[in-house]
């Protein structure tokens, strides 16, 4: 075997071709990189690490590809020919997790995940928690509990744990754990169940974004985004039948101001322009030896913003033909007043205290915008591109206007096939359009949710909501850990179990059918991880290395961790409190009035022995809900019943699916 490093290899595997990614990394590897063993190469990139600073170290990105050739020597020989490299390809291995090469695509390595949790579609009731679902979380391990809501993709197949969501996203492992600690509170301890509103799901978004919006001068947590929208339809986010979903629905819905699909290109204006404009002034500032007088110095400094704008707009429209030179200026004009670069420049107090270094401060205050704008586009820009991608649209309402549903299917292949080769986007309806969308799908909610009758019904109702809005993207950003967490919420309303999604951006282009599916496997991998905690804790503990992380993670999720110690005192006392009602009853005076159901009595304690065996509260509350009412109240008095409301409001158990699966099945039998 042959051993290759490759930097950023995880990062190449996340990609939507991988495997030419990998091959093209390959190809230019230099000699240095390449061993004869994994000993070898183990020694190198330790030797790599004791060069580096620990937080480089940390961040520091590589993996390693293992190729079923005898010596390095017959690896200079293929290095250079891709059907040999694929044919050679035998694992890769990251954070000395190794993964065999026929799990290059990520839903290759999903199928063997489900195969070690020894995956079978559920029963319906076994769709039902059978115990509060804060009793279930306490049973997982802390460590383990960011998995609840951070895709288990990242885990189980690009081998990150936490910390990597954390260092690309300061602050939003800790609002993820905040949010759900808010979600348990609400549903759980304080017991609030009104119907789902858009008002709340903002709210929602809110929790979930306030880090990751935290540097704007405006936050944009919690509000609704303006214009027209886009997200990249992702290789392990999309199916074939979910996009030949949306393609039915671009045809029938006939709106130009709908759904389309196109290739969203970042023209990077701004990055471009204020590159220029800081190495123009720099360049002046460094060249010019006399001091000017104000008038002259301002009129420099308009002269040079003039020629950038000139060169920048021929520049962009030389790479972009497509694109009027009227609409790129208006861009850098409408960004150059919107960030104030003039107000501060052109002050004349400034340039007497100053002088010409205001042309070297704003040089450097230009470059950290290009670089800002270069990761993110500005709003002006968006809008532009977004418009961009709407007229040049591969698929529009008049593309597919008089398609059938067969040339429907046979376009949805070819855009599949077209992935690997070029980004696309989902070009979503514009603002208003997609907030009335998404009222009339919350209404509609709503009034389903009434009828449903078994838990199936019911997620498939619940899946239908996340999946609308999470193709709508009302926000400008969190939009799927939003649906995500609306996903579980509305599942636990309703006394159904959570779901551990492989990839919760498939909420986007997996179709209702399939999502259903996911959802359900995601509650049997939700039980699968506190089963197996212990060895995938292991995992958790060597990929988070040495350098420990548990004080920042205890921080991170304190406010859960507090809710879910707060439910276990509540739930522990009410369980006590009504046990001790049965013990007393024996030895209460009522037992010697003629309205006691002794028989009842015995029943209940039966119920209860049972429920100390095997922790079933679900089957234990269903039982005592059927009773007669008034027997038990003349039987365990007022006290016991209220308790035993309090526990079922704290618990939030559905019995009434219970009972109705139960009553299904006895009447199959009889």
């Amino acid at each position: 075997m042959v051993y290759v490093l490759i930097k950023n290899l995880p990062e190449l595997l996340a990609g939507n071709d991988p495997q030419q990614a990998i091959n093209e990394a390959v190809s230019k590897v230099k000699p240095k990189l390449v061993f004869d063993s994994f000993a070898s190469a183990r020694t190198y990139i330790d030797n790599e690490f004791k060069l580096m600073s620990p937080d480089y170290r940390a961040k520091y990105s590589y993996g390693f590809v293992e190729l079923d050739v005898k010596h390095k020597d017959d690896f200079k020989i293929i290095q250079s020919q891709p059907e040999h490299l694929e044919k050679a390809l035998s694992a890769f291995i990251v954070k000395e997790k190794r993964m065999n090469a026929q799990w290059l695509d990520i839903k290759e390595h999903e199928k063997q995940q489900l195969m070690d949790m020894k995956y079978q579609a559920f029963k319906s009731e076994e769709l039902l928690l059978k115990e509060p679902y804060l009793r279930v979380l306490s049973r997982m391990p802390a460590s383990l509990r960011f998995l609840c809501f951070i895709d288990y993709a990242l885990f189980h197949h690009f081998n990150e744990t936490w910390t990597a969501y954390h260092q690309r996203e300061p602050g939003s492992v800790r609002d993820l754990f905040n949010a759900h600690a808010q979600l348990c509170q609400r549903l759980f301890l304080d017991g609030q169940s009104e119907p789902l509103t858009l008002k709340y799901i903002q709210a929602l978004q809110s929790a979930l974004s306030q880090n990751l919006f935290a540097k704007e001068v405006t936050s944009r947590s919690g509000a609704l985004r303006e214009g027209h929208n886009s997200f990249p339809i992702l290789r392990d986010a999309v199916s074939l039948k979910g996009l030949i979903e949306l393609l039915k629905r671009i045809r029938n819905d006939n709106n130009d101001d709908g759904f389309m699909i196109g290739e969203l290109k970042q023209l990077d204006v701004m990055s471009q322009f204020y590159t220029a404009m800081s190495d123009a002034l720099r360049v002046f500032y460094l060249q010019t030896k006399t001091p000017l007088s104000f008038t002259a110095y301002s009129k420099v400094f308009i002269e040079l913003k003039e020629r950038v704008v000139k060169d920048t707009v021929k520049a962009i429209t030389r790479q972009h033909p497509h694109v009027s030179e009227s609409v790129i200026r208006e861009v850098i004009l409408s960004e150059w007043q919107t960030n104030r670069i003039e107000d501060g420049c052109l002050n004349e107090e400034k340039y007497k205290k100053h002088g010409l270094s205001l042309f070297d401060s704003t040089s450097f205050h230009l470059l950290h915008l290009a670089s800002q704008t270069k990761v993110r586009p500005s709003q002006s820009e968006l809008k532009m591109e977004l418009a961009l991608a709407r007229q040049h649209a591969l698929v529009n309402p008049g593309v597919v206007a008089k398609k059938t549903d067969e040339e429907l299917e046979s376009m949805a292949k070819t855009l599949m096939a077209e992935l690997s080769r070029q980004p696309l986007s989902i070009l979503t309806p514009e603002a208003k359009t997609a907030v009335s969308l998404a009222q009339k799908a919350i209404e509609q909610y709503n009034k389903d949710l009434i009828n449903v009758r078994t838990p199936d019904e019911a997620i498939r109702c619940i899946v239908s909501l996340v999946h609308e809005l999470e193709l709508l993207h009302l926000f400008h950003d969190a939009n799927c850990r939003t649906n995500y967490f609306l996903l579980n919420e509305a599942l636990l309303k309703l006394g159904l179990k959570a779901t551990m999604l492989y990839n919760p951006n498939r909420l986007d282009l997996y179709s209702v059918a399939e999502l259903e599916e996911q959802v359900k496997q995601g509650m049997h991998r939700f039980d699968y991880v506190i089963a197996e905690a212990s060895e995938l804790g292991e995992m958790n503990a060597d990929w988070l290395g040495k350098k420990s992380s548990a004080e920042l993670y205890e921080n991170l999720s304190t406010k859960l961790n507090n809710v879910i110690a707060e439910f276990t005192q509540r739930y522990e006392a009410h369980l006590k409190k009504l046990e001790k009602m049965l013990e007393q009853s024996a030895s209460d005076q009522r037992l010697f009035s003629t309205h006691i159901n002794n028989t009842l009595l015995i029943q209940i304690k039966k119920l209860f022995e049972q429920f100390k065996g095997d922790g079933h509260l679900l089957q234990l509350t269903s039982a005592l809900q059927v009773m007669d009412k008034k027997e038990m109240e003349y039987t365990l008095g007022k006290e016991f019943l209220s308790e035993l409301d309090s526990l079922l409001a704290l618990t939030r158990l559905d019995t009434g699916f219970f009972q109705e699966l139960t009553a299904s099945y006895s009447n199959l039998l009889t």
